[in-house]
Parts: structure tokens; C-alpha cells; sequence
């Protein structure tokens, strides 16, 4: 099926329907400000990524609650989630 462009949250909306998972356990994790104002408008925490293509202060800027400098970092973010 397709959907709208990002940031519309119909993607990911999706997503969630199929997994059967509650917003309040996923991270919506990107590199862009587009995928930052996504995870907002799905309702869900955001993870910006600083080795992509965009700078912290673009994905701050978009809504970013989280900033991963590593891949490893996102782990210990989903362990904080669950707590």
C-alpha cells in the first residue's frame, strides 16, 4: 500500500498496526529532519542519528529527543524504554 511522504505518519502508523506494538515502546530512529518530525507527528520518541546525513542541530531543531554517536547508543536507549 502506499502512503503520503514523510513526515505524514501513515507509514508508520502501519508499522505499528502490523507489529502490534504501543507507541510508548518504539523509537523512531533517522538521520534527517524529516524522519525527526515524523517520529512527532506518529507520536513517538525520536532517535537522531549523528553519523548520517544531517547535523545535531538540524535533528534538534526537528524534534529530536535523543541523540545516538553510535549504533551501540540506540541499544541502551531500548533498554531505558522498558524500564
Amino acid at each position: 500500500m502506499r502512503h503520503p511522504i514523510k513526515p505524514d505518519p501513515a507509514g508508520a502508523f502501519e508499522i505499528l498496526e502490523i507489529l502490534g506494538l504501543p507507541h510508548e515502546e518504539v523509537l523512531y530512529v533517522g538521520d534527517t529532519g524529516t524522519d525527526m518530525l515524523t517520529a512527532m507527528a506518529a507520536g513517538l520518541k525520536s532517535v537522531g542519528v549523528l553519523w548520517g546525513f544531517r547535523d545535531k542541530s538540524e535533528l534538534a531543531e526537528n524534534g529530536a529527543v535523543l541523540f545516538a554517536e553510535h549504533p551501540l547508543d540506540i541499544l541502551r536507549f531500548l533498554g531505558n524504554q522498558r524500564r
